[in-house]
């Protein structure tokens, strides 16, 4: 595979610096935002996929309301 220069802004250059991990070159920043699961590597939502984080925080948040509506005697 041949290699390509690209020119970015010093502030997209920051960026991709800091998602680098130990050991990454910013071709594997790139690879990693590029292919598979856009989430990967973002906290929660890269660890359980976007669509099983979002219902976990909803079942989270219904099972906190539910506790908060018992509290109050309602």
């Amino acid at each position: 595979m041949s290699d390509k220069t690209i020119r970015i802004s010093e502030e997209n250059w920051r960026r991709l610096k800091e998602l680098k991990h130990e050991g990454d070159s910013f071709d594997d920043v790139v690879t990693r935002l590029t292919t598979g699961d856009k989430w990967n590597g973002f906290g929660a939502l890269g660890e359980t996929g976007v669509e099983e984080g979002t219902a976990d925080a909803h079942d989270r948040l219904e099972r906190d309301l539910r506790e908060r509506i018992e509290e109050s005697g309602s």
